[in-house]
């Protein structure tokens, strides 16, 4: 069954009396080592070591996860994970557990004897940030010379060592964001993961919403980094070619991609904007006029313990305070998503990941299809 098969399955079971959590997300901190101009991270405005989950917090909620029948983590969000010395510990408790396991990271950490102990655990991905096909691009958008060499390194040492112990795991992901620094590149970006034996790449647009929030970013150095990486309109014009052009060599590679995602759209229009378009006009089933079906698969828990049903909702509960179940099941949490059943749009989905949108269609079109062969049956 396909991923969005199965998430597909849940929302329907969820409105069946059947609620089922299906992955959990962690951001274990917001430190960084690079300055990534797109990334809310650049400087560590919100990094306070003192507030951060222990290890010990972390096994707890892994093994509560595993309890209500979690099958995926996502270690992400913030800073880079492998800032923390115990995310490896972590990492190795998820695998325990029998739990798929995917980690986002700028890829310049790594030593060798962890890439060899990620490879024996069987992790299932790593995610890199790599933000350009070459090192001039790369290493202005991330920050520090010398970060695109370390990353390629990193990926080449992967693959050495997956040769070495026979083994087909983690599969290699590359998400560039999307920048007026890097648009005209996407087919270099395809040769690159083809030269790196990488299974996946996943563009992502910018969003300047994301440097919204003053405590970030101050007014001023938010307007020039948008300035800087927002894609202009004579540069969308262009854009549309370039993909195109993009997804005939991925093809070519058997690369998977998220090409058809990018158009004039998703580099236009903000997140919440998307989502409205999408249920506007939807008839019939009121399963498939929700705005967005996250909140009923996933959850999400900040590097502080508080814990959404995704990384933008305002919505919090504290993993301190009650347990994995109490708050997935919780009132608060619920009635976030009766808001969501009334085809409501919070004001937070503008600074959502526009991928999301995309994965939305995806589990959209799964349960109408569902939905049919269950009519059918009957």
């Amino acid at each position: 069954m396909k991923w969005v098969e199965v998430i597909a399955s849940r929302v329907i079971d969820w409105f069946s009396g059947k609620p089922t959590l299906h992955e959990v997300r962690l951001s274990p901190t917001y430190n960084c080592n690079l300055a990534c101009l797109p990334c809310v991270s650049r400087g560590r405005p919100l990094f306070k070591p003192e507030d951060e989950l222990s290890k010990e917090t972390y096994l707890k909620i892994i093994k509560e996860a595993a309890e209500l029948g979690v099958k995926r983590f996502d270690i992400c969000g913030g800073g880079d994970p492998f800032m923390r010395k115990d995310t490896m510990e972590i990492m190795k408790e998820i695998k325990n557990h029998g739990i798929k396991g995917t980690v986002s990271t700028n890829g310049t950490l790594f030593t060798k004897d962890m890439i060899k102990q990620i490879v024996e655990m069987e992790w299932d991905e790593v995610r890199f940030s790599i933000n350009g096909p070459n090192n001039k691009i790369d290493d202005r958008i991330r920050g520090v010379k010398g970060t695109f060499r370390k990353s390629i390194e990193a990926i080449k040492t992967f693959n050495y060592f997956k040769r070495e112990l026979n083994k087909n795991k983690p599969t290699i992901n590359l998400m560039p964001i999307l920048t007026s620094l890097n648009y005209n590149k996407v087919c270099e970006f395809v040769e690159l993961a083809h030269s790196l034996e990488a299974d996946t790449i996943t563009l992502q647009p910018f969003m300047s919403e994301i440097l919204e929030d003053p405590r970030k970013v101050s007014e001023g150095k938010r307007r020039r980094i948008s300035r800087k990486l927002e894609i202009k309109e004579r540069q969308r014009k262009k854009l549309r070619f370039y993909m195109d052009e993009a997804v005939k060599l991925a093809e070519k590679y058997n690369l998977t991609n998220n090409f058809e995602f990018i158009g004039s759209d998703e580099v236009e229009k903000t997140t919440d904007e998307l989502i409205s378009s999408d249920v506007e006009n939807i008839d019939g089933n009121p399963l498939l006029s929700i705005p967005c079906y996250t909140p009923w698969w996933l959850i999400d828990i900040d590097n502080n313990g508080k814990v959404g049903l995704c990384s933008c909702t305002r919505v919090r509960e504290d993993i301190k305070e009650k347990s994995l179940k109490e708050i997935w099941l919780g009132e608060k949490f619920e009635g976030f998503r009766k808001m969501l059943a009334g085809s409501q749009i919070p004001k937070e989905c503008k600074t959502c990941c526009a991928i999301s949108v995309r994965d939305n269609r995806k589990i959209r079109n799964n349960i109408s299809k569902m939905l049919v062969k269950h009519d059918m049956e009957k």
